[in-house]
């Protein structure tokens, strides 16, 4: 499979897109949250393993506006649509991919048809088809390296969270164990920089009432589609743990 750059990517409307390669182009989407513990994916069912969602934009639409129109009314699924790249050739066609975060939400799929067709899986286990394996691959190395060094765990969580919350994003979607009190500690530096704010408010929890924080929006880069995840006061921090 084939990837066009970025550069060749930078096109108004799904038209454009296609007028300059004379070819057909399509979405597809990488529907990512975190639960119980594992980063998932949406997959459908496919003769070969799981695959990805696609669907035809509206041609006279701009691509990203289109991501979140058909994450929200063709999967039922609000989040943030985060553009990754664009896959194959003039003659096979391209399909432009979007990373979807979703947050933890209440409510039903305004689609229930393509619901019950679909699944939830973890995304380090799950038998994808061979056409979605480097497509997937590519979206788990940028959320991984984006909720390290960027803002993109704010966008798995809900818009007040607890730091172990925010911590079993970031174990998730690393795939690794963080210490709690280090992880902490970081926290409370970002509360210290103006990076996340005390809400304070508590929330009942099995054991003691857990502190409440959300991110500071005015320091989030605006998260317009297609945008890379990243926050402000972030910039240059090789900081992890």
């Amino acid at each position: 499979m084939s990837v066009v750059t970025k550069a060749d990517f930078a096109v108004r409307t799904g038209a454009e897109l296609a007028g300059r390669t004379k070819t057909s182009v399509r979405l597809e989407f990488v529907p990512l949250r975190v639960r119980r513990g594992r980063l998932e994916i949406q997959v459908r069912p496919g003769d070969a393993g799981w695959r990805l969602w696609s669907f035809a934009p509206r041609a006279d639409q701009l691509l990203t506006r289109e991501a979140v129109r058909l994450a929200e009314g063709e999967l039922g699924l609000p989040g943030n649509a985060v553009q990754l790249g664009a896959f194959g050739t003039p003659n096979s066609g391209l399909t432009a991919v979007f990373i979807h975060l979703v947050r933890p939400f209440e409510g039903k799929s305004p689609r229930p048809e393509l619901t019950l067709r679909s699944s939830w899986k973890d995304i380090r286990g799950v038998q994808l088809a061979p056409e979605a394996r480097l497509v997937v691959a590519h979206a788990r190395a940028r959320v991984e390296h984006d909720v390290e060094h960027g803002g993109a765990g704010f966008l798995l969580v809900g818009d007040e969270f607890t730091v172990s919350e925010l911590r079993h994003v970031h174990e998730a979607a690393r795939g690794i164990e963080l210490d709690p009190s280090n992880f902490r500690k970081r926290v409370s530096r970002w509360v210290d920089e103006g990076v996340v704010v005390d809400i304070e408010k508590m929330r009942p929890t099995a054991t003691r009432p857990a502190r409440l924080y959300t991110v500071n929006s005015a320091l989030v880069d605006v998260l317009q589609p297609g945008e890379a995840m990243t926050l402000k006061a972030f910039a240059g921090s090789g900081e992890s743990g």
